[in-house]
């Protein structure tokens, strides 16, 4: 009778680790099946991403984790973008907070913020990261031809805010779309200066250093796409010289020539009226007073010696 019963718990025993080992290769195999990518679809949120693909939806945490890279803010994901998934050859290590229902998961409940029907905001963002990182892609290469040309005539000015902030940007995009009423885009596309660069040249000098540095730029490859010259309008709101190059790879970025007192007049006198302008709340009246201002400023600069006939 002893014996029988001792079989009996040996084969009960045998079943319920046949029965284990069976299960865990299944999940291993089902892990090991997952999509090593998945592409973001309309609606989607990284809680959705993850109760689909995954599962549980509280994986959450495991996609972000492995999409640092790309994904700066888990409310921030768009239709088209590539997230890397758990399984396969993707592993995470976390050191996760207990499970919690899904009836309190943040993301689930807060996953209207997370859809891919971005605000204009978090659109302006994403446009205003990509502008950034290509500009500091290219950035190197260019500041060290542009330092290299420095010398006593010419000084590079602001040169530590030569790579424009995100921030900074993403404001000007959302601008630019309001004051042109386009689209978030295609005010994107008008972005030029996500790198840009002052140099100040005494009056003296300023024509043949204009030119000295833009026959360097173009002998090394790079193109004068815009030349403004607004020395040549001496009633304007505005001297010096504005420009935009594109390198090789296809980047634009600015470069404005000043003279010392340009500049000074530029960044000190008028500034505050140059915020007024751009102003999207100050009234037409507080706008055409401060234009009145900045062109006052302006017209006391003193214009250098043959400035009128640089072009490019």
């Amino acid at each position: 009778m002893k014996t029988k019963n001792n079989t009996k718990f040996i084969a009960s025993f045998l079943l319920t680790l046949f029965m284990c080992i069976v299960g865990l290769n299944v999940q291993t195999f089902a892990d090991d099946a997952l999509p090593a990518e998945y592409s973001v679809q309309q609606n989607d949120s990284l809680y959705k991403i993850a109760k689909s693909q995954l599962g549980d939806g509280n994986r959450w945490a495991e996609i972000l984790e492995l999409n640092r890279e790309t994904i700066k803010n888990p409310s921030l994901i768009y239709v088209g973008q590539i997230l890397k998934l758990p399984g396969g050859n993707n592993t995470v290590a976390l050191d996760m907070p207990a499970p919690v229902s899904s009836e309190t998961n943040a993301l689930d409940t807060t996953e209207p913020a997370q859809q891919t029907e971005l605000t204009e905001q978090q659109e302006a963002d994403i446009y205003a990261q990509q502008l950034y990182d290509k500009a500091s892609k290219n950035e190197p290469q260019i500041s060290a031809l542009l330092k290299s040309m420095e010398s006593y005539k010419a000084h590079l000015v602001g040169f530590e805010n030569r790579l424009k902030s995100v921030e900074s940007t993403s404001r000007k995009i959302l601008l630019d779309a309001h004051d042109m009423e386009i689209s978030v885009e295609e005010a994107s596309k008008h972005i030029r200066d996500s790198l840009r660069y002052t140099y100040t040249i005494e009056d003296s000098d300023y024509v043949s250093t204009v030119k000295f540095i833009s026959d360097a730029l173009i002998a090394s490859g790079y193109t004068y796409i815009s030349f403004k010259n607004y020395w040549k309008n001496k009633t304007t709101d505005y001297q010096g010289i504005n420009t935009f190059l594109q390198d090789k790879d296809g980047l634009i970025f600015e470069l404005q020539f000043h003279t010392p007192s340009s500049f000074d007049t530029k960044e000190e006198k008028t500034h505050k009226y140059y915020e007024i302008i751009r102003s999207e709340t100050a009234s037409e009246a507080e706008k055409e007073e401060a234009t009145k201002k900045q062109a006052e400023l302006f017209a006391l600069v003193p214009v250098p010696e043959g400035v009128e006939s640089l072009e490019y």
